[in-house]
Order: C-alpha cells, then sequence, then structure tokens
C-alpha cells in the first residue's frame, strides 16, 4: 500500500518507488469527504428521479475523479473489486450501496497509508536505535 511521504507531497510505495499510490493527496482527501456527506445526505431522504439521476452522475464523476489521483494499480482494484460501472442502471438502493463500497474503499485507503506511515516510523525509529548502539560499541565504523 502508501508509504513515506515525499518533499513533493506524494505518497511513495517502498516497493515501487517510481510511481506514487496517489498522485494528489489533497485532491484525495477533498473527493473522500464529499463523498462522505453525499452519503450522509442520501441516507436521509427520499431521492425522486431527477435527484437519482444527479446523484449517478456525481458518483461517476467522483469515479473519475479518484482515478485521477492514484496509481494504476489502485484503479485497476477500484474498477475491478468496488466501482459499479458507469451507466449502469442503478435504483436508489443500489445507488446507495455503490456510495457506501466507495466509501469504504476509501477508507480502507486511508487506514492502509496511516499504517504504513506509522511502520515507517517505526522502521526509522529503530534504525536511529541501531546506529546509537554502534557508535556506543564502537561498531559504527566511524572514526
Amino acid at each position: 500500500m502508501a508509504g513515506d511521504l515525499e518533499d513533493h507531497g506524494q505518497l511513495i510505495d517502498p516497493r515501487s518507488p517510481e510511481e506514487p499510490d496517489v498522485h494528489e493527496p489533497a485532491k484525495l482527501l477533498r473527493v473522500a469527504f464529499m463523498l462522505q456527506a453525499t452519503l450522509d445526505e442520501v441516507r436521509k431522504v427520499d431521492v425522486n428521479e431527477f435527484g437519482l439521476d444527479h446523484l449517478k452522475k456525481l458518483y461517476g464523476r467522483t469515479l473519475e475523479e479518484l482515478k485521477s489521483v492514484v496509481s494504476q494499480e489502485l484503479q485497476t482494484e477500484l474498477e475491478k473489486d468496488v466501482a459499479f460501472p458507469v451507466g449502469t442502471e442503478m435504483d436508489q438502493a443500489e445507488l446507495r450501496v455503490a456510495q457506501a463500497r466507495l466509501a469504504g474503499w476509501l477508507e480502507g485507503l486511508f487506514r492502509g497509508i496511516q499504517a504504513s506511515t506509522v511502520n515507517q516510523q517505526l522502521a526509522t525509529e529503530l534504525e536511529r536505535a541501531h546506529k546509537r548502539q554502534s557508535l556506543q560499541t564502537g561498531t559504527g565504523g566511524y572514526i
């Protein structure tokens, strides 16, 4: 999943340092919060036909925005495992499920990024501790 936060604000996967998992973290967060707010509102009301069409278009645009800010690997995962195909006839309940699945996928992505960041911080701290220990015991290789 995601890894280190580079100077230019891109999340980098340590297994594939050439391609960031998330190209624009701020945009990803904006899209995710917009999706969650929409999902919360849609749960509260019955949506008429016009509203349903609007929500379907919004869902499609949300998918496209997400695809524009994540790696090819995450795009494939999103299309294969999460997204209902755009243009699919969906009723209100199916649309809510599609939005909830997408919100859940985003939550998993964020948690993966957080876990990766914590893991990387721990690895850095262990490396520093090892270097300190090496210096204290005189095996650090420094003169």
